[in-house]
């Protein structure tokens, strides 16, 4: 049941400028919802926790930020490692408004109706000593 009202409330609002939208691990939509006057004022942080208790979507993870959603990998099941000097670690991201903030989810504030959140699972890039990307996407 959760999935058919997580999918219904994605395909109603498909035409909906402004959303909160999540986008899960394995690539599929998990919602995608508008942005409304009430909301205006409210973090990143506490508006995408506020939807997911909603539409009752399984996660871990608080305003501060998401560590599993819809059953994503945690921990060492997150990271990818291509040698001794390469890996990527896995999590969730977001960007506001097509750019992805250096701040955490509950620093940032909904200022507008228009605005649009999309969350999606990145990785951080680790190579030769050091981390070159973070929230990069394939």
């Amino acid at each position: 049941m959760k999935i058919l009202t997580l999918l219904a409330a994605f395909f109603f609002t498909l035409n909906a400028s402004a959303t909160l939208s999540l986008v899960s691990h394995d690539g599929v939509h998990a919602f995608n919802l508008p942005l409304k006057q009430s909301d205006l004022g409210k973090s990143v942080g506490q508006l995408t926790i506020e939807m997911l208790e909603l539409y009752q979507v399984d996660y871990q993870g608080s305003e501060l930020g998401l560590n599993s959603v819809l059953n994503s990998p945690l921990g060492l099941d997150a990271l990818v490692i291509i040698s001794d000097q390469e890996m990527k670690s896995f999590g969730w991201c977001y960007s506001y408004n097509g750019v992805i903030p250096e701040l955490y989810p509950n620093e940032v504030e909904i200022k507008s109706t228009t605005d649009s959140i999309l969350w999606f699972w990145g990785y951080a890039h680790y190579l030769n000593g050091e981390w070159i990307s973070q929230c990069s996407r394939d």
